[in-house]
């Protein structure tokens, strides 16, 4: 799973001075959208690049780039961006 060695990658890269425990929660997955409707729109105009790179900013800004590891996935036609 492609996500899951990115997230190992980062914590390995933290220099974290004490083990994580199994319990622990080790990364937050969100998963951007919108409706149907506005996702087209925003392909049909030329702008789902753009749409995606603003959201990754905002969650680069939110929680630090360092932190933030982009999965982009085109499914049924549509596009999902997944953060972690």
């Amino acid at each position: 799973m492609k996500d899951r060695s990115a997230v190992q990658r980062r914590l390995e890269e933290a220099g974290l001075t004490r083990k994580i425990g199994s319990n622990q929660v080790r990364a937050t997955r969100i998963n951007v959208s919108g409706t149907h409707d506005d996702k087209k729109r925003i392909e049909e105009e030329g702008r789902l690049d753009e749409w995606c790179a603003d959201n990754l900013k905002y969650f680069a800004d939110t929680f630090g780039k360092e932190n933030t590891a982009l999965h982009r996935e085109i499914a049924d036609h549509e596009e999902t961006i997944e953060v972690l």
